[in-house]
């Protein structure tokens, strides 16, 4: 969607996704997760109510500069996805990330398309 601040493209996604039978990870992004620190604080965070063990799995990796630690990271994510039902990602004000890591980082997670090991 594109329109301005207040025009709530939040809230419909909102409302829409409550009418599905997926998980939801919703991401509200703001210009503090520019920092990588908080960014990954702020994204492990997020999977706790989808998984407790899976967030405390991701704290425990941190952040992942290499991409040998990026495929841990997908490697865990596709473990978890064997007992969970599929997850929706959103991220929302997305246009706030200038960071080049966090924008890589959000471009490999795309582009990985994560399956079932």
């Amino acid at each position: 969607m594109t329109a301005g601040a207040g025009y709530g493209k939040t809230q419909a996604v909102s409302t829409l996704l409550r009418s599905t039978q997926e998980s939801i990870i919703w991401f509200q992004l703001s210009e503090l997760d520019n920092l990588i620190a908080r960014f990954w604080e702020r994204f492990v965070f997020g999977f706790k109510p989808y998984s407790k063990k899976l967030a405390a799995s991701l704290k425990a990796l941190k952040y992942p500069e290499t991409l040998a630690a990026f495929d841990q990271f997908l490697h865990l994510l596709a473990k978890e996805l064997i007992h969970k039902k599929r997850f929706i990602f959103v991220l929302d004000d997305f246009h706030l990330i200038h960071d080049k890591s966090v924008l890589n980082f959000i471009e490999n997670l795309i582009y990985s398309r994560i399956q079932k090991v």
